[in-house]
Parts: C-alpha cells; sequence; structure tokens
C-alpha cells in the first residue's frame, strides 16, 4: 500500500515536471518559429528589391 502511493506520488510529480518542460519547449519552439519567419521575411524583401 505504501509503495502504490509513493509510486502515485512519484508520477504526480514527474506528470508535474513533464508538464513544465512541455511548456518551455513549446514557448522556445514558438520564439523560434517567429525568429525564422521574421528571418525569412527580411530574406525575401531583400530578394524582391532586387
Amino acid at each position: 500500500m505504501l509503495n502504490a502511493r509513493r509510486w502515485r506520488l512519484l508520477f504526480s510529480q514527474n506528470r508535474l515536471y513533464f508538464w513544465t518542460i512541455s511548456g518551455v519547449a513549446i514557448v522556445v519552439a514558438n520564439e523560434k518559429l517567429h525568429l525564422s519567419i521574421a528571418i525569412y521575411k527580411i530574406v525575401d524583401r531583400r530578394g524582391s528589391d532586387k
């Protein structure tokens, strides 16, 4: 019984950790995506100037 409780606690902590990592990963990916779009637009603008 004690073991099950310990595993459940461990699982809930890991789940919180997992969601935190996922949240950070999503934010980082979002920032990289915006950066990529910004770079693409700058490059595209330069290309259309020629």
